[in-house]
């Protein structure tokens, strides 16, 4: 830690560049709109992490390896399988939901998502696919709520989620939550 003259627990060199592009990203608010410097900065942390950027695909899994808070390889691919794992139709919706930017589409911010990635993958109970199984349940919950809303960003908090993620024992209760 700080105090034993080895620096942030948080802050070392893979989170500071990540953070060092972020405020690049800032900066060119003031040439280019928010949606563009948004995705520009998805690009360069997917570049960052040698993740393909080409598609809307690989953009939303760039996002989500950001929201898991991937560093290593082997922690993008095992994102990226459980990505492979969902069905078409729950990529899809995912999909829709991380490529809205609450500016030109209605979104939502899902506030603790990292940390319910972070529970999920501790968990053996639960684990990534599972767990994505359980968000796209939450999303299309989201999607009623957003289809009548007035306001273009909504919030929703995902800490009795991100509690339960870390509780639960049972694999039942788990597959019975996604069946719902």
């Amino acid at each position: 830690g700080l105090w034993g003259g080895l620096g942030s627990c948080f802050l070392n060199r893979e989170n500071a560049a990540s953070i060092i592009q972020g405020c690049h990203a800032l900066q060119a608010l003031g040439t280019s709109s928010s949606t563009s410097a948004y995705w520009s900065y998805m690009s360069e942390r997917g570049s960052a992490l040698s993740l393909p950027t080409d598609t809307a695909a690989d953009m939303v899994l760039v996002r989500l390896s950001c929201l898991n808070r991937v560093q290593r390889r082997e922690e993008y691919l095992e994102l990226k399988s459980a990505w492979k794992d969902l069905s078409r139709e729950h990529r899809q919706i995912l999909m829709r939901f991380f490529l809205a930017d609450g500016i030109a589409d209605v979104a939502c911010t899902l506030q603790h998502l990292p940390e319910c990635f972070a529970s999920a993958r501790k968990n053996k109970v639960v684990g990534l696919f599972t767990f994505m199984q359980v968000l796209v349940q939450v999303v299309q919950c989201v999607d009623e709520v957003l289809h009548n809303a007035s306001s273009s960003l909504l919030q929703c908090d995902l800490s009795d989620l991100r509690d339960f993620l870390k509780a639960v024992q049972n694999p039942y209760v788990v597959q019975t939550c996604i069946h719902r």
